[in-house]
């Protein structure tokens, strides 16, 4: 399965330009370290997870208030994450059931 990550990459290089989230040192360093890790060539998928979990993490500790541009990554990266996860769910039980059946 492809997955156009170039909306996704546009959303984050705004929320780096936006003036309220430079301002918010926490959630600059968030994105920061995205576009860093997509620079040192770390797989999509990978960086957008984590982003995603970060995110999610910083709306919690914030009261659910986060900047327009930053929100709108955060929704960007969801079908990206579902998808990861889903894939890796299925890895796993995919894994469990046929090391269930051989012989220990």
């Amino acid at each position: 399965m492809s997955v156009n990550y170039e909306p996704i990459t546009e959303a984050l290089f705004n929320a780096l330009l936006d003036k309220e989230v430079a301002a918010d040192q926490e959630l600059y360093s968030l994105c920061l370290q995205a576009k860093q890790d997509l620079d040192k060539k770390k797989p999509e998928n990978l960086v957008y997870t984590k982003l995603s979990k970060n995110l999610s993490w910083y709306l919690m500790v914030h009261e659910y208030k986060m900047p327009k541009s930053a929100t709108a990554v955060a929704q960007a990266i969801q079908k990206v994450e579902q998808t990861y996860r889903g894939q890796a769910a299925t890895a796993l039980m995919l894994g469990n059931a046929f090391f269930a059946g051989l012989p220990h």
